[in-house]
C-alpha cells in the first residue's frame, strides 16, 4: 500500500507535509476547508441570485397583468 504524500503550495512554492511544522500544516487545512466553504456559500449566494430574479419576475409579469386588466375594466 503507497502513501500519499501532502503537499502544501505556500507563496509559489511546493513544500512536503513532513517538511513544515505540524501548527503550519494545521494552518493550511484550516486556510483549505475555509477556502471550501466560501466556495460554497458563493454558489448559494448564486443560488438565491438566481430565486431572486425568478420571483422578480413573477410580481413584474403579475403587477403588468393586474394593470392591463384593470385598464381593459376601466374602458
Amino acid at each position: 500500500m503507497t502513501e500519499t504524500i501532502r503537499e502544501f503550495l505556500i507563496e509559489g512554492k511546493k513544500y512536503k507535509e513532513e517538511e513544515l511544522e505540524p501548527k503550519v500544516v494545521n494552518w493550511m487545512i484550516c486556510k483549505q476547508e475555509i477556502s471550501q466553504s466560501k466556495q460554497r456559500h458563493l454558489v448559494e449566494i448564486e443560488k438565491a441570485d438566481v430565486l431572486i430574479d425568478y420571483y422578480d419576475k413573477q410580481v413584474k409579469e403579475y403587477i403588468e397583468e393586474k394593470n392591463g386588466s384593470d385598464s381593459k375594466s376601466e374602458s
